[in-house]
């Protein structure tokens, strides 16, 4: 399962996901992008630490082509990913490598008040604990 909300009190998407994720759903989760209400320094955490990808190695590269299509018009992005598995943790800094000279910042971290702090938002205000 994958869900995608915008908290416009802390300006941050926040993506919940549990269970196995497909590529597909991945894919459907960066609609969020495309809403017009969104600041222009996005701010996105991502717990999935309780998830399961059914995704091949190969799929990473067009997962991120496709964030980075739909966030042109962004000054930056900054999404803080938090993983508990090691082969999640693997697949997210493979992604981080595909990154380049971009305005799309991708951080993999292990504990959520880390991302949250990295992003900016303190941790005593998160309401996802």
């Amino acid at each position: 399962m994958l869900k995608v909300e915008y908290d416009p009190q802390r300006e941050l998407v926040v993506v919940t996901t549990s269970g196995t994720v497909t590529f597909e759903e991945l894919i459907k989760g960066t609609d969020i992008l495309n809403r017009e209400d969104l600041p222009l320094d996005l701010k996105a955490i991502d717990d999935a630490t309780n998830i399961n990808y059914d995704i091949e190695v190969d799929q990473i590269p067009f997962i991120i082509g496709n964030i980075l299509n739909k966030i042109s018009r962004f000054n930056s992005v900054k999404h803080a990913i938090v993983h508990a598995a090691p082969i999640n943790t693997a697949y997210s800094l493979m992604a981080e490598t595909e990154i380049k000279n971009s305005n799309y910042h991708l951080k993999t971290f292990s504990t959520r008040e880390a991302a949250l702090k990295w992003l900016g938002v303190n941790p005593d205000e998160d309401t996802e604990k």
